[in-house]
């Protein structure tokens, strides 16, 4: 059971630090900065989507990550209360000036850069004001932070207006370009405030051992501050759960049939938020598995956890966790543990999670679990 943690995260590559010990003895130094590509899109469970990446640390071992996020779709909002300056809608890197933007990497800071005339291949385009023109400055018609407008160039000995692309480096612009929004166009705003969970499995060069991690982590998102006892309420959380599973039975005849694989599954919570005298708790539940596609009958159940008043932290780290397999129970095991986020009238409206599960010495899954308050 190793730790991960995720330092940066775009939509094609992952940066992290990955602790390859896992507890093993002998086992390598941790890991740093392990820069991983998209392998592919994951699947979407209950609202949250999710990312997989893939790559080889120094050693030559291969790191694979799921990564799911409830970051909410972007939002327009009037683009001269986002960008204009002095009631201008006329923008710039420093929102002061109207006369500089520089774009790399696809954007202007940012913010997403479009335009059908830019170059979209790394050479440079050199953009010249059409001959009998009676302007003097070069337009091409785009979009800047999704809103309509027209990206203007003034020529000047010495700095022509030149654009180049690529898929890598995005667009780039000369230092002498300004953008002009269209009068009402709407500008898009990114959610800056999600939760993120998933799971992180390294396995080395001879694929003879893997070590596995589970992590959650947040984009501009704090904690709840307080989760008061005395909101006198209950609140259900949905959402959905990931990992890797195990399942070995060595018997001749064995007692169940041998799996292992990546999991996705359906999470679901309820938080008894308590009273001035009686403590909160929250339990829980892990179903609707599939294994590499396909459906298992499974159900864990997270067993009660206490709310400490004041606090937005909950886990219950003995014997939390009764996986049932094909109908038969097993023994209290494992744990499980979790955070509160983004309080709205004092309930918190996501949550998110790791547990842990065994059944008997023959199976054992390692997840994490992401949900939305209902």
């Amino acid at each position: 059971r190793s730790t991960a943690l995720i330092s940066a995260l775009t939509d094609d590559k992952l940066t992290g630090t990955f602790d390859n010990d896992g507890g093993k003895t002998g086992g390598d130094a941790p890991q740093t900065n392990i820069e991983l590509a998209r392998a592919k899109v994951a699947a979407v469970i209950s609202g949250w989507m999710g990312t997989a990446y893939s790559g080889t640390d120094d050693g030559d071992n291969l790191h694979d990550v799921v990564v799911y996020h409830n970051k909410a779709d972007p939002e327009p909002v009037d683009f001269a209360k986002k960008h204009g300056a002095d009631g201008t809608n006329i923008i710039d890197t420093t929102q002061t000036e109207a006369t500089v933007v520089q774009a790399d990497n696809s954007s202007f800071g940012n913010y997403k850069v479009a335009g059908a005339d830019f170059s979209s291949g790394p050479r440079a385009k050199t953009h010249k004001i059409p001959t009998g023109s009676f302007k003097t400055y070069v337009t091409v018609r785009g979009t800047f932070d999704g809103a309509q407008g027209e990206f203007r160039c003034t020529p000047s000995d010495g700095t022509p207006c030149t654009s180049s692309g690529s898929s890598s480096a995005g667009i780039a612009l000369s230092d002498n370009w300004a953008f002009w929004a269209d009068a009402d166009a709407m500008a898009m705003t990114e959610d800056g405030k999600y939760v993120r969970f998933g799971w992180w499995l390294n396995q080395d060069n001879n694929g003879e051992w893997a070590n596995m991690a589970t992590f959650v982590d947040t984009v501009g998102t704090s904690v709840a501050a307080d989760v008061a006892n005395a909101l006198e309420t209950k609140a259900t959380y949905k959402g959905g759960a990931a990992g890797q599973v195990s399942l070995y039975d060595p018997r001749p005849n064995p007692g169940v049939a041998n799996d292992a694989g990546e999991f996705v599954a359906a999470a679901t919570l309820t938080a008894d938020f308590g009273n001035a005298s009686v403590a909160g708790s929250i339990s829980g539940k892990i179903d609707n598995f599939t294994v590499d596609g396909e459906a298992r009958n499974w159900t864990v159940d997270l067993r009660k956890a206490d709310l400490t008043d004041g606090t937005a932290t909950f886990s219950n780290a003995s014997d939390g966790t009764i996986w049932t397999l094909d109908g038969e129970e097993g023994r209290p095991n494992g744990g499980w543990g979790g955070s509160f986020y983004d309080d709205k009238d004092g309930v918190p409206q996501s949550a998110a999670g790791t547990f842990r599960a065994e059944f008997g010495s023959v199976g054992e899954m390692l997840g994490a679990f992401g949900v939305n308050e209902e």
